[in-house]
């Protein structure tokens, strides 16, 4: 559905994530994780197109749309609460606004021929009303609302009256009943209290839709999401498994990062270290190797280097895990990532 192509961006002078291929289907359900600023809610914010990136394009399949719940929201004022969830359904907004339209005018003094043509346009909008569902869309509002946590009570309610943690709620309750294509969540556990969040997990696993959710909440996230998107070392790596896994595998590359070679001693060690591993025993990744091993004298190299070999790095992970050696993947797709800069 979306495609993301060679996407770079920077933050205060430094690249938060650097030419960056990201692909969204249809029914993707991923967990987007990595340390405190490195760049997790700028990219929800791209993908959703508030953001543009410095370099790259970004491919949209026509006709899809994102929604987007951020982790601070602007506070709704004015309306009911029932009505402010249900002013989030445009169509149906414009479709109700338009019958009231052509019902008053009914109501006056109009030619024969008038008349027929906006009995000929109410029937439409009626027609268009099955279409979407408009006459079960009030029981759909209030399943959402009450699942989040609302009384019907509250229904009428100005959300004037509600607290920031209950606007968040409320902002959550229009953005699961746009049906947008794809639903970018960051944090949205943060004010949800138990039950309201078993709802959301229910109802999240149920949507047909992409998912890609930020959150900390652990549970939630191993229940939702089936995969992992991890920013690491500005570069995104796919991980297939639900986050536990991941956690698993991010503990195993945590020992090995503390083991790497002093930086002074990087440029020698690197090529030990890649000679070392299982897939460098394929001959195509020998000649590679030894026609590589030239870059890494002088060590001013060692940039251009690490940036020549990730394709290679990538191409051996992926052979190592294809062959089934799964100790030995873990620690090829360890150096993968780390070098990958």
């Amino acid at each position: 559905m979306i495609d993301l192509s060679n996407i770079s961006i920077q933050f205060n002078g430094e690249y938060l994530f650097k030419d960056v291929n990201i692909k969204i289907n249809s029914r993707d359900k991923l967990a987007l994780v990595g340390v405190n600023g490195s760049g997790k809610t700028t990219l929800l914010k791209i993908i959703n197109g508030l953001l543009e990136p410095e370099t790259g394009k970004i491919f949209r399949q026509k006709g899809i749309t994102t929604g987007f719940l951020p982790q601070e929201i602007t506070l709704y004022r004015g309306k009911s609460l029932f009505e402010e969830v249900k002013s989030s359904l445009r169509s149906i907004a414009e479709l109700q606004k338009r019958e009231d339209e052509i019902t008053s005018m009914l109501s006056k003094p109009v030619s024969d021929d008038e008349r027929d043509e906006l009995i000929y346009q109410l029937g439409a909008i009626h027609h268009r009303m099955e279409d979407i569902g408009f006459y079960g869309i009030d029981s759909e509002i209030k399943k959402i609302l009450n699942g989040l946590g609302f009384s019907e009570r509250d229904f009428e309610k100005s959300i004037n009256e509600f607290s920031g943690g209950w606007q968040m709620r409320i902002a959550l309750a229009k953005l699961l009943l746009s049906n947008h294509n794809i639903l970018l969540l960051d944090e949205p556990t943060n004010h949800l209290d138990l039950d309201s969040l078993e709802w959301l997990i229910g109802y999240l696993q149920n949507f047909e839709g992409a998912l890609i959710i930020i959150s900390h909440d652990r549970h939630f996230i191993n229940s939702v999401t089936e995969r992992t998107l991890e920013i690491f070392l500005r570069k995104i790596n796919y991980f297939n498994g639900k986050y536990d896994a991941y956690r698993k595998f991010k503990e195993e590359r945590d020992e090995q990062l503390e083991m790497l070679p002093d930086e002074d001693r990087q440029s020698r060690g690197l090529f030990d270290w890649f000679g070392s591993v299982a897939w460098a025993a394929d001959s195509n990744a020998k000649i590679e190797l030894r026609e590589l091993r030239r870059w890494l004298i002088p060590k001013s190299n060692l940039a251009e280097f690490l940036g020549r070999v990730r394709t290679l790095l990538l191409k051996a992970a992926q052979k190592t895990l294809d062959k089934g050696r799964v100790s030995k993947g873990y620690h090829t797709l360890f150096k993968m990532v780390v070098l990958a800069t």
